[in-house]
């Protein structure tokens, strides 16, 4: 039973995290409202995008441009 549970889960895993992902975004309309949700994804995405590795190459090229 707990192996069926895993695969089932591994198969399904894109599902459980958008269900997931949806549950909290409306947690956080209920609590917060319309405007300030949009702002804490918005804050969010650009921390997702901030924190990957191609980011930080392109400011260290700009980083090193400038000082040159």
């Amino acid at each position: 039973m707990l192996e069926e549970f895993i695969t089932n889960f591994l198969i399904n895993r894109k599902r459980y995290l958008r269900c997931l992902i949806a549950f909290i975004g409306a947690l956080l309309f209920v609590e917060y409202g319309f405007i300030k949700t949009i702002f804490i994804f918005c804050v969010s995405f650009i921390g997702y995008l901030s924190g990957g590795p191609n980011f930080i190459k392109i400011l260290k090229k700009l980083y090193k441009d400038n000082i040159q």
